[in-house]
């Protein structure tokens, strides 16, 4: 735990692989994680639209999904570390949007099997 998911439009020259190290990074220097519970991953959409238009604009969405009982105030700790660790070409001929969302896990419900 925690979940982490990036989205993002096709039309970036984005390194997912890279993208997600940089996040998973932030995450754990924040110091609420343990290294090997991070579980990220990444999907980029060629059909998109932001508003009305689908040309000159792009966009990052990262979604971190994790177990309920944190602070709004860790929360949002979270959420700007996240968006400073991305760190993206930016082309001139682009307008992009990132956006970071955190939604909480219930504790109760949630379950976990390791096999090793």
């Amino acid at each position: 735990m925690p979940h982490l998911n990036l989205e993002y439009s096709n039309n970036l020259s984005l390194n997912a692989q890279a993208a997600l190290l940089q996040l998973n990074t932030a995450l754990i220097e924040s110091g609420h994680f343990i290294e090997d519970e991070i579980q990220s991953r990444a999907i980029g959409f060629d059909d998109f639209l932001i508003g009305n238009v689908g040309e000159g604009r792009a966009f990052i969405h990262i979604k971190l999904r994790m177990l309920s009982g944190r602070s709004a105030e860790i929360k949002k700790s979270l959420s700007d570390a996240l968006l400073n660790a991305i760190q993206i070409d930016h082309p001139n001929q682009l307008s992009i949007q990132i956006r970071t969302e955190i939604i909480d896990i219930d504790r109760e419900s949630y379950g976990k099997k390791d096999i090793n």
